[in-house]
């Protein structure tokens, strides 16, 4: 079936350019396959694809094993080449980075990839991950869920922002000082000292406060109602059980609300999270409805009508029933 086999050619033609970052760069030449740019990133151009990789794994019942390798060597390099801590704080950001240049920016967009680390944790059984990259998972996952949640309660509206740039980690322009994992093995190489990684310490929001005490400016500050953080704290809820992620889901639906809804009972996004005064985008974008509402109930429901280890949302978060193949289907395909 061209259903299968065409998306098939290009799930191979991806891992065969995985590559020694095991990132893909998010442009590409459409008559050569090469790589027409140097930019990584888990944000715009190139979200879906590293959460396509587990959820894909997922969705076929466990049998494309080459998803979950793929996945695996994604989420491992995008930890170590993306992710840094701030200057103040040390909150742990995922950001672009152009070559080997970090660019110092986080997108709203790359909340989701939090989610995703916790979500392979809580599903994963110990013969598909490793105890060491389920650690690595799971800390990275915390961390950078938290500074989404940060992003959103350090605003005054309680909104999240829709891009910001760190303050480097030494208050220069050198960002490598700051990343994640020469912090990381650092504290390793003492004997964990107090117990908690670098990045996990949870630094309280400052809403109110200026850009220096913050650790970041705002390179957009608008609020798109867009669903990927409160999606994460209902992934990390669902995956830990800590119900602090959950009352975290509220305080920002209570701030969506509050200051989102326009005349008439509709909601709008918000030019600027960090004002007081209420300008508004005249947009109401579908994933709003799809995906930042849907996401906010199953958050707040004590039953789960939606079990994880039984459907998969997708990027839209409709929810897909894990396949099962029948023995025809493992025999033409060739599935194993």
């Amino acid at each position: 079936s061209d259903y299968f086999t065409k998306p098939d050619y290009v799930t191979r033609f991806l891992q065969m350019r995985q590559g020694r970052d095991g990132l893909w760069t998010t442009l590409w030449e459409q008559r050569t396959g090469l790589p027409s740019n140097s930019l990584f990133t888990v944000g715009s151009g190139a979200d879906s694809t590293y959460e396509y990789l587990l959820k894909g794994y997922l969705l076929s019942g466990r049998t494309e094993k080459r998803l979950l390798k793929m996945h695996l060597i994604a989420a491992r390099e995008a930890i170590y080449k993306l992710v840094f801590l701030s200057r103040t704080r040390q909150l742990m950001y995922i950001t672009e980075v152009d070559g080997d240049s970090p660019r110092g920016n986080m997108q709203h967009l790359s909340c989701f990839f939090p989610g995703v680390l916790a979500l392979g944790n809580y599903l994963l059984d110990d013969s598909e991950i490793s105890p060491s990259d389920r650690e690595l998972f799971q800390w990275a996952a915390e961390g950078l869920a938290y500074t989404c949640w940060v992003l959103y309660a350090d605003q005054i509206t309680g909104l999240g922002p829709e891009e910001v740039r760190f303050h480097p980690y030494n208050g220069d322009d050198n960002y490598e000082t700051g990343r994640w994992m020469r912090h990381l093995e650092r504290w390793k190489g003492k004997g964990r000292k107090g117990g908690v990684p670098p990045g996990l310490k949870q630094p309280p929001p400052v809403p109110g406060k200026k850009y220096k005490q913050k650790d970041y400016d705002y390179v957009n500050g608008a609020y798109l109602l867009r669903p990927e953080t409160i999606e994460t704290m209902y992934l990390m809820w669902r995956t830990t059980g800590d119900s602090v992620w959950r009352e975290r889901a509220w305080t920002m639906f209570e701030s969506i609300q509050q200051n989102t809804t326009v005349a008439g009972g509709a909601f709008a996004s918000r030019q600027y999270v960090d004002l007081e005064d209420r300008l508004f985008r005249d947009e109401t974008p579908s994933y709003f409805f799809a995906e930042t509402l849907k996401y906010a109930y199953l958050a707040f429901l004590e039953e789960d009508p939606w079990p994880l280890d039984k459907i998969v949302f997708n990027t839209e978060a409709h929810p897909l029933p894990i396949f099962t193949w029948t023995d025809t289907e493992i025999s033409d395909y060739n599935i194993v």
